[in-house]
């Protein structure tokens, strides 16, 4: 973490790079998401970036790790890391998707195929599940 900074700083470093980022800045750009396939295609993450896919940019050994952390079952993990070893990414990223959630596999019906989908798939089940609360 880093150390606290006083508003006035953090309005010059931080805070316009922030509007910029959501379009409400500079030219206004309304910069889209990578999709899936883009983020597949696309260079690796470097050391300290935080974006790419795992299921692509992981080895063997991290993504059963990253696995076992989310608690994963060891029989689901094994199924994932062949997809991705497979290069079949988007798969094992639906089934990742599945296990998270508690589903029956493939219960979506498709493959994952943009960050936002996995995102808002995940909202509608965390709704209905909350709504019958």
């Amino acid at each position: 973490f880093r150390p606290k900074i006083d508003a006035e700083k953090f309005q010059r470093q931080y805070a316009y790079s922030i509007r910029h980022n959501y379009g409400e800045e500079g030219k206004r750009a309304d910069y889209a998401v990578y999709s899936c396939l883009k983020i597949i295609m696309n260079n690796p993450p470097g050391i300290r970036d935080l974006n790419g896919c795992p299921f692509k940019h992981f080895d063997a050994e991290h993504l059963q790790q990253l696995l076992k952390n989310c608690g994963i079952h060891k029989d689901n993990i094994r199924n994932i890391v062949n997809y991705a070893s497979n290069n079949h990414y988007n798969k094992a990223c639906s089934i990742f998707f599945d296990c998270m959630h508690k589903l029956p596999e493939g219960v979506l019906g498709e493959f994952i195929t943009h960050p936002n989908e996995y995102f808002d798939e995940s909202r509608k089940l965390y709704s209905r599940s909350s709504s019958k609360k």
